[in-house]
C-alpha cells in the first residue's frame, strides 16, 4: 500500500452519535457480508440501534438481490445502504467518513489490499483471521478479531467498539502503524531490492 495516499486520521467518530460501519470489497458469499447483516439484527434485538452500514462493492446481481431481500426481511432498510461499485478514489473517501471497517471474509483469502488501506487510514477494524489476514490482524492490538461466520461474536465486537471511542482511536493508530511498518510499498520495494542484491552477491 502507498501509505502516502492514506494519511492517518483520528477523527473516526460521527458527530450525530450514529456509529457508521463499512464493508468494502466484492459482494459474494465467501466474503461473509451476510454475517454482518445477521450481526446487525442481533444488535437490534439487544436494543442497540445507533448505527448504520455501508456496503461498497459489486457482485452477482442475484446474490446482491438476495442480501437486499434479507435486509428488508430484517427491517434494516433504513440502516443499510448498498453503494455498488465505486471508483477507487471514492472508496478512499468512505474510510474517512466511517467509524469501523468490517473484514468479514469466511474463506482462506490470500491477501486483502482494501483491509490494509482501511487500516492505513486509521480506521478501527473488526475482522476474521483467515488466509493472509492472519498475518495482519492481532486481536486487541490493532483490531478486534472474531471467528468467520459467527454473527453473535461480530455483534459483540461491534457493540464493544461502537461504545468506546478511545478503543477505536487506539486500535486505529496501531493499525496504521502496522501497515506503515510492514506493508508500505516503498519499504517493500527496498526489501525486495536488498534481497535480490544479496542473492546476486552469493551466486
Amino acid at each position: 500500500v502507498d501509505t502516502n495516499q492514506y494519511p492517518l486520521s483520528e477523527n473516526h467518530t460521527s458527530e450525530d452519535g450514529v456509529c457508521k460501519l463499512l464493508y468494502a470489497g466484492r459482494v459474494s458469499p465467501e466474503k461473509g457480508v451476510r454475517t454482518i447483516i445477521e450481526a446487525i439484527s442481533n444488535l437490534i434485538l439487544k436494543g442497540y440501534e445507533n448505527f448504520s452500514l455501508s456496503i461498497v462493492g459489486g457482485g452477482s446481481s442475484d446474490y446482491v438481490s438476495e442480501l437486499q431481500r434479507l435486509v428488508e426481511e430484517k427491517k434494516q432498510k433504513k440502516r443499510v445502504k448498498f453503494w455498488g461499485v465505486q471508483p477507487r478514489e471514492r472508496v478512499k473517501d468512505f474510510f474517512y467518513n466511517h467509524d469501523i471497517f468490517i473484514f468479514s471474509s469466511i474463506w482462506e483469502e490470500p491477501f486483502s489490499i482494501v483491509l490494509l488501506e482501511a487500516m492505513a487510514s486509521g480506521m478501527a477494524v473488526i475482522g476474521t483471521p483467515v488466509g493472509g489476514s492472519k498475518e495482519i490482524l492481532v486481536d486487541g492490538e490493532n483490531a478486534l478479531v472474531y471467528s468467520p461466520g459467527d454473527s453473535e461474536a461480530l455483534a459483540e465486537a461491534i457493540s464493544k467498539l461502537a461504545n468506546n471511542a478511545e478503543l477505536r482511536k487506539r486500535l486505529g493508530k496501531k493499525a496504521a502503524l502496522c501497515v506503515r511498518e510492514n506493508f508500505d510499498i516503498e519499504q517493500t520495494i527496498e526489501q525486495v531490492e536488498k534481497y535480490l542484491l544479496e542473492v546476486c552477491g552469493q551466486s
